[in-house]
């Protein structure tokens, strides 16, 4: 079986988790256009004979296992479909928090040199409590959710594997938004700095173009 991190990195070059300086220094195998579509669709209509019948046939994950999850990140856990919304949450919160981390905390270009070569991005594991009930999602619906991703999900020996494998995937892809988004010029200021070159128009320049995103995103 193959490790969550390696088929991970595969797709990105890089796992969540991963420090800032090695994540703008990454480049994916290539350029995947579904970095900026939707998670995979969950049918919230099928025939309720048919939910009875997966429900005595299949394996079963309790979302309300992981319900802290869809608590932080402000998802309401009323249905299998709230996985898909809490999945682009994640990565939307990723790609949000990655950008606060460095306005908030870099206030000159020496603290931002420092910021990108000590700090850590967010790993975010899933970590169940035991519950008797609650939502239930299917293996069935969770290998589909994989296999629009290009994962294999028979490499993946288990449920929870399997929901790990999917928030790692959309924690990575908002670190990939901020990879390519800020990742050139942030390349760019650690040679100049290495080089003894000054830097100071280059944190300019990046910090301006991270408030104009964070303005972005937020409207």
């Amino acid at each position: 079986m193959r490790d969550i991190s390696d088929i991970i990195k595969i797709l990105f070059g890089f796992v969540a988790g991963v420090s800032f300086k090695n994540l703008i220094n990454s480049f994916r195998r290539d350029e995947r256009a579904s970095l900026n579509e939707k998670p995979p669709h969950i049918n919230p209509c099928r025939d309720v004979d048919e939910l009875q019948r997966v429900q005595k046939t299949e394996l079963q994950f309790c979302l309300n296992s992981i319900s802290y999850l869809f608590d932080k990140y402000g998802v309401e856990l009323s249905h299998i479909t709230s996985f898909s919304r809490l999945l682009r949450k994640i990565e939307n919160e990723t790609y949000r928090n990655s950008l606060l981390f460095f306005i908030n905390n870099a206030h000159s270009s020496t603290e931002l040199v420092h910021l990108i070569e000590n700090g850590q991005t967010e790993d975010i594991r899933v970590e169940p409590k035991v519950t008797y009930q609650g939502i239930m999602i299917s293996e069935s619906i969770l290998n589909q959710m994989l296999a629009k991703e290009n994962i294999d999900a028979s490499v993946l020996p288990n449920l929870l594997d399997k929901i790990q494998t999917l928030v790692t995937l959309y924690n990575s892809k908002g670190l990939a938004r901020f990879q390519k988004t800020l990742g050139p010029s942030m390349n760019r200021l650690l040679s100049e700095y290495e080089a003894g070159k000054n830097v100071d128009y280059l944190y300019d320049e990046i910090m301006d173009n991270l408030r104009k995103t964070l303005d972005f995103i937020t409207v």
